[in-house]
């Protein structure tokens, strides 16, 4: 039975045990294939998916000199995290549709209020998630990142000169080569460019600052490319893996995805009648030691700077649901009020 022809009593719809498994079935079917096909479009796009995630890193290593490279400690690591990936992002791009048919089976239950009210709150929370998961990719992440790499300077490479002593123990040290003084050719300098040159000569070379890459034009079509980063700023070198990488920037898209439910679910528990907007209000100051705690815990760097990336944003999203919450409260009050006055039933 179609959505929109629902009765107002779900006691009026009555199915046999035998006709609801049928429905979950093929409810369940539906949703699975529509899964499966959001994996096919998903997987055709891998690239510009992967691109996506490992752009924060990218951004990061630039900016501290680091490497860009990611590492693969396993033969099938990269085709095992591409899948990961992609069947992450055929459910939440198929979850639309999939919910659809979950709620179309669920939906019969319910009172037109409750009805309405589901209908009303998927969207928003969609579309809030959707942006914590984008504030954190664009915003975040790459500042995080970018923290997680310059903490490498907290290992300095120490003076290692030995003393006499060490020096006689260990013996004479091996020579790399015959030491030679310096030639007195001039050394051709290297310039510096924002973007790469329109259309370089042959033998050309230059530096490309903005990706950190030493290129030298060896064609009109073919580029030699090296990476450049600093290798004696630190004794550690960063170099993360893929799979911890992605699994590291998954778990904080999960965390910053829910987060951004707040005004949601202000507006919920006001809606519901749980919790009024003035009382929440009232108790302001102890949802701003929830922000405060859950932008600890959810951000990865422990410094401030960080923390308040998400937590700023989620006491703005609270102030936003109270808002909303005040609004409706005005709008279905008589309504309410009316219910409370015939004694009826208040779904």
């Amino acid at each position: 039975m179609p959505l929109d022809t629902l009765p107002s009593d779900p006691e009026q719809v009555r199915m046999t045990f035998g006709e609801h498994l049928e429905e979950l079935r093929w409810r369940l079917f539906k949703a699975i294939l529509s899964i499966a096909i959001g994996f096919a479009a998903a997987f055709y796009f891998r690239d510009t998916i992967m691109a996506f995630f490992v752009r924060p890193y990218l951004l990061a290593a630039r900016w501290e000199g680091a490497s860009q490279y990611l590492i693969a400690l396993h033969p099938t690591e990269v085709f095992m995290v591409v899948l990961k990936i992609c069947a992450l992002v055929g459910v939440i791009v198929a979850s639309p549709y999939a919910f659809y048919q979950i709620w179309a089976f669920v939906a019969t239950g319910l009172y037109p209020r409750e009805r309405s009210l589901v209908t009303r709150m998927v969207p928003f929370s969609v579309a809030l998630f959707a942006i914590g998961v984008a504030f954190l990719f664009y915003i975040v992440l790459p500042i995080a990142l970018r923290v997680l790499l310059s903490m490498n300077s907290w290992v300095p490479i120490p003076n290692a000169q030995p003393n006499r002593v060490v020096s006689l123990l260990m013996g004479p040290r091996a020579a790399i080569t015959t030491a030679s003084t310096q030639p007195q050719a001039d050394f051709p300098k290297v310039p510096i460019l924002d973007e790469d040159p329109a259309n370089p000569p042959p033998m050309a070379f230059w530096i490309n600052q903005n990706e950190a890459k030493l290129k030298i034009a060896l064609d009109a079509k073919r580029i030699l490319v090296s990476d450049l980063h600093l290798t004696d700023a630190s004794m550690v070198e960063s170099r993360f893996a893929l799979s911890e990488y992605v699994s590291f920037a998954t778990g904080l898209a999960f965390g910053f995805g829910i987060g951004f439910q707040v005004p949601l679910v202000v507006v919920l528990l006001s809606r519901i009648g749980i919790v009024s907007a003035a009382q929440m209000a009232a108790a302001r100051k102890f949802v701003i030691l929830g922000a405060v705690v859950a932008g600890a815990c959810l951000t990865p760097t422990p410094d401030m700077y960080n923390q308040m990336l998400l937590t700023v944003p989620m006491i703005v999203l609270f102030e936003i649901g109270l808002v909303i919450a005040r609004f409706t409260e005005k709008r279905y009050a008589p309504l309410r009020q009316a219910r409370q006055d015939n004694n009826g039933d208040p779904r």
